[in-house]
């Protein structure tokens, strides 16, 4: 759950871009009470007009064709949450976040809707309002924002690294030729053993997991860092061979439950029944993992996104690592 400083936060991001006098959030909080919330809400908010409103007094936004009609409901009775904002409120933008129990199917399209004479913007007048879902629909997170982990993300994507690298030594040694056909297709300029023993002591140098990051370049920092580049110029065809042959040299086996990413489904051959194996799934996330930390050291050069997008995202892909970790380290 978004702690109060944060929904604060995410909140007058989003009516900055909006650029209304008044705008109206839904934030739905699934555990916890939101009685509470609000009163951290009121605590943190400052000179800002920020109003949270719990409706739990009547019944209200059980039918998503009268949502308009139920805010404007909670406005009044909620009257008392309105008076006393700091200041006189001149250039003020008066947000007004809704804390849910939960999700509601809400209108796309704005409506008509009159507001109470005492209300503290556009008294009596009828408006054009919008509610938009804050954590669901609403584009204001970043790619880099807190909620795509990215640090655990790191931590975990060393550790696939830390416990791969060796596996691999072993498939150089115990079965040189599924192991040569691997490295054939890396694309390599360097020995082998030149690059594993590279790759070995830039494993060791790592002191900060929670930053570490893929170099490919023309000479990839890393075992994983080469085969996010080899992934990069494959097909969904190709990868399927790949991947059988990642299996096949660093005896990969699915562990209990299978590894059951989505990532790798959405990149899987059509010439592919049911969910791809360990080697796909690693591949294909691995590359992805790649591009969003990329991207995310130049999120300003990139579109907003729900933030609620995000953390699922960013949750799919820590789970997806944690078990390709350990799948490899199993033996």
């Amino acid at each position: 759950m978004l702690t109060a400083a944060r929904i604060l936060e995410l909140s007058e991001a989003r009516a900055r871009e909006l650029g209304e006098r008044l705008v109206v959030f839904w934030v739905s909080v699934a555990a916890g009470s939101r009685s509470m919330l609000a009163r951290e809400i009121q605590s943190l908010r400052g000179e800002r007009w920020i109003v949270p409103l719990v409706p739990q007094r009547v019944p209200l936004f059980l039918d998503p064709n009268v949502v308009f009609t139920d805010l404007v409901r909670l406005f009044e009775e909620e009257e008392k949450q309105f008076e006393n904002l700091p200041g006189d409120g001149a250039g003020k933008t008066l947000i007004i976040l809704v804390l849910s129990r939960s999700e509601v199917e809400l209108p796309r399209a704005p409506s008509p809707i009159p507001l109470p004479p005492w209300f503290p913007v556009h008294p009596g007048q009828e408006v054009l309002l919008y509610i938009e879902d804050l954590i669901r629909d609403a584009r204001i997170g970043a790619i880099n924002t807190e909620e795509m982990l990215l640090e655990d993300i790191a931590v975990e994507l060393f550790e696939l690294e830390r416990v791969l690298l060796p596996r691999f030594e072993e498939a150089c040694v115990e079965r040189k030729s599924s192991a040569a056909s691997i490295w054939s297709k890396l694309g390599l300029k360097q020995p082998v053993g030149d690059h594993l023993s590279e790759w070995r002591a830039a494993l060791s140098e790592v002191s900060a997991p929670q930053s570490y990051r893929l170099t490919v370049g023309r000479e990839p920092h890393s075992f994983l860092a080469a085969l996010a580049s080899l992934t990069a110029r494959s097909s969904p065809d190709e990868l399927t061979s790949l991947g059988q042959s990642l299996d096949d040299s660093l005896e990969l086996k699915l562990p209990a439950g299978g590894v059951g990413s989505m990532v790798p489904l959405m990149y899987r051959s059509t010439s592919v029944k049911g969910m791809p194996g360990v080697g796909v799934t690693l591949m294909v996330t691995v590359f992805v993992i790649y591009n969003l930390m990329n991207a995310a050291a130049h999120a300003a050069a990139y579109p907003l996104f729900p933030v609620q997008l995000l953390g699922s995202l960013s949750r799919e892909l820590l789970g997806t690592l944690s078990r390709l970790v350990q799948s490899v380290a199993e033996r």
